[in-house]
């Protein structure tokens, strides 16, 4: 193969590659993807749910739950607000799960499988997969 050939296989190779790695994930199917389909890169608002000019149709990302045990030693306050001196709602015991509404900082907003919401101080808790419901 000549020295000219190889140059440009290799940069068609390259612009390929890039394309691919820049390639959003589209469906054009008139009814949402199915829930074993991977997470899908999600549209501009604008473009949510609607046909582009391309013919794909984006579908929003449904983000999977995030799950969390308390390893207190015996169990852990749920407040109702993210502070020490906030109201005691209710105990979560230890190895209780709970679902991570929002993981910022020291506290967690969470949501007991009683379906009650509070926030929980994040020292006291570990990351954990779902248990399915």
């Amino acid at each position: 193969m000549s020295k000219t050939k190889t140059i440009t296989l290799i940069a068609a190779i390259l612009i390929f590659s890039v394309a691919c790695l820049q390639t959003e994930i589209l469906y054009t199917p008139t009814a949402p993807p199915p829930a074993s389909t991977p997470a899908l890169t999600k549209a501009p608002p604008a473009l949510e749910n609607q046909e582009n000019p391309a013919g794909a149709v984006f579908w929003p990302i449904t983000p999977a739950p995030l799950c969390a045990t308390v390893t207190a030693i015996e169990a852990l306050h749920l407040r109702a607000e993210p502070s020490e001196k906030a109201e005691h709602i209710q105990y979560l015991m230890s190895g209780e799960q709970v679902t991570v509404l929002d993981p910022a900082g020291r506290w967690w907003k969470v949501e007991t499988a009683a379906g009650r919401t509070g926030y929980a101080n994040s020292k006291f808790m570990e990351a954990s997969k779902c248990q399915s419901q």
